[in-house]
């Protein structure tokens, strides 16, 4: 059974064959010997196709359509619209097929190229996230250098003074130890004299005693 899909109203000419395309009613002169026909479009309907049905212009002038059947002729339709219809059911839908599979193709190449910007802007950021970061990290290194340097600079006067207090204390030091040296000899000559001298007492005291002692009779 035919379905309405658009109501048009559509005053039909008998010297005319109507059948739907893209959507829209269109019409062709019946074939007259000798001359060549051309369509005409006759109404703009906008009507959304599915290729599983015959769409056709019913006798009330709408837009109708049944489940499409090689042979069948659908209700509500002449059989001058079904032949037109028929005709062109063939070549409207495969230019929209075509159509869709070509439309299908660019949004997937659409998608893809999509995908690939989207993927090379991400790689972009991270290098450029690396980027920044290496370049605060070789900034921070600059920083810490040129205030170790800042540091070496400002310590090399105190550095410089306490080498030169040192060299100035040198001949003090040496000065020092030799008199220590001096002194330490002095009071090894000194203890030794006394020690010397006062075995030389301890001697003499001892003698006058060694003299006086008798002698053993035999």
């Amino acid at each position: 059974m035919a379905e309405k899909v658009a109501r048009l109203g559509i005053e039909r000419d008998a010297d005319y064959l109507y059948y739907i395309d893209d959507g829209e009613v269109w019409r062709l002169p019946r074939k007259k010997s000798g001359k060549r026909t051309r369509r005409e479009l006759v109404k703009r309907a906008g009507v959304d196709m599915d290729t599983a049905y015959m769409y056709f212009l019913d006798e009330e002038g709408d837009i109708s359509r049944s489940k499409f059947r090689v042979g069948a002729r659908p209700s509500g339709a002449t059989d001058a619209d079904a032949d037109a219809n028929k005709a062109t059911a063939g070549k409207a839908a495969k230019p929209k097929a075509a159509a869709t599979k070509k439309k299908a193709a660019a949004a997937k190449k659409k998608t893809a190229a999509a995908k690939k910007t989207k993927t090379a802007a991400a790689k972009k950021k991270k290098a450029a996230a690396a980027n920044k970061t290496a370049a605060a990290a070789k900034k921070k290194a600059a920083t810490k250098k040129k205030a170790a340097a800042a540091a070496k600079k400002k310590a090399a006067p105190k550095k410089k003074a306490a080498a030169a207090a040192k060299k100035k204390a040198a001949p003090k030091k040496k000065a020092a130890a030799a008199a220590k040296k001096k002194a330490a000899a002095k009071k090894k000559k000194a203890t030794a004299t006394k020690k010397k001298k006062t075995a030389a007492t301890s001697k003499k005291k001892a003698a006058p005693k060694k003299k006086a002692a008798p002698r053993k009779k035999k």
